[in-house]
């Protein structure tokens, strides 16, 4: 944790709010946060490299030729970005100047929850977002393909999330030899997409169907349709259509995320009456690590 040299604020205030502010944030549970995959280096950016997969042949007989497979590694890079939050405040309020260093101060607990919301926004966006690769410079754009992606209309009109749409994208990662019983997979949505089972639940004509949603909306059972569900505020939302894209992924292999230095700073403002502010930096990055491995689930949020 870097601070920056002392100034009028006392030194107990400004040690104190970067040992809670690294306490907390290191025992911080994120909701999306916590079910990616975690991959930690040194630098600005990293560049992954994908073999294709192999296949084993059986061997028909003594000294046979050998069929070597050319290994054709694709590249994928992720850049680390820059993030920031800051708060500024009247270098006369003592009061405020005191509470900054207990562990329930309240700009920390703000900031904290902030920079919470910012990863799992960005992890959302993530699942379909634009990753580049290729051969160097990595700028070959490589995007979310069209069949991992579920429409706001599929099955027939435009609809909210629907037992049919989860049973489609476990289709869909089935597909590609991901399985549920095999790696852990999850299941993110948001509150009214939630209601949506809930109210197909109330109607249901599928005794299957019933029994899985409301076993899992019960509590006694942990996963739907085999995956762990997140209910989360994050999604990606397009206010014009009035649809949210909710998403399914690999927590193995869908999704990797890089945190990296978090600073906090205390600086003086003289263009400002002398006012303090408080700045938190921090660098973090995200990318979609297998196309294969997230399912992208369009809901329909308009008003019945």
């Amino acid at each position: 944790m870097a601070l920056s040299p002392s100034l009028d604020i006392p030194e107990h205030y400004r040690r104190q709010f970067a040992d809670n502010w690294d306490h907390s944030v290191n025992q911080e549970i994120q909701r999306l946060g916590n079910r990616v995959r975690v991959d930690q280096w040194d630098g600005k950016e990293k560049v992954y490299n994908t073999i294709d997969e192999l296949e084993w042949t059986e061997r028909s007989g003594r000294l046979t030729g050998s069929t070597p497979q050319e290994v054709t590694g694709r590249a994928r890079k992720i850049v680390k970005r820059d993030f920031k939050c800051q708060v500024i405040f009247d270098r006369v309020d003592d009061d405020f100047l005191g509470q900054l260093g207990r562990p329930d101060s309240e700009v920390q607990e703000e900031m904290r929850r902030s920079w919470n919301r910012s990863v799992d926004t960005k992890i959302a966006i993530a699942c379909n977002q634009t990753e580049y690769g290729g051969e160097e410079p990595y700028t070959t754009a490589i995007d979310l393909p069209d069949d991992q992606k579920i429409d706001a209309d599929f099955g027939g009109s435009a609809v909210g999330m629907t037992p049919e749409k989860l049973e489609e994208a476990v289709r869909i990662l089935e597909t590609h030899d991901i399985f549920a019983d095999e790696e852990d997979l999850v299941l993110v949505m948001g509150p009214q997409e939630k209601r949506d089972l809930l109210q197909a639940l109330k109607t249901a004509t599928n005794e299957v169907w019933a029994n899985m949603i409301g076993a899992w909306h019960e509590g006694i059972e942990n996963k739907l349709y085999g995956m762990e569900v997140v209910i989360s505020n994050r999604l990606q939302y397009d206010p014009d259509a009035d649809v949210a894209t909710c998403f399914v992924y690999s927590k193995d292999r869908g999704i990797i995320v890089c945190p990296d230095s978090m600073q906090i700073k205390f600086d003086e403002r003289p263009d400002m009456d002398h006012a303090v502010q408080i700045s938190a930096y921090a660098q973090y990055a995200f990318m979609r690590r297998y196309e294969k491995t997230v399912v992208t689930i369009d809901c329909d949020r308009s008003p019945a």
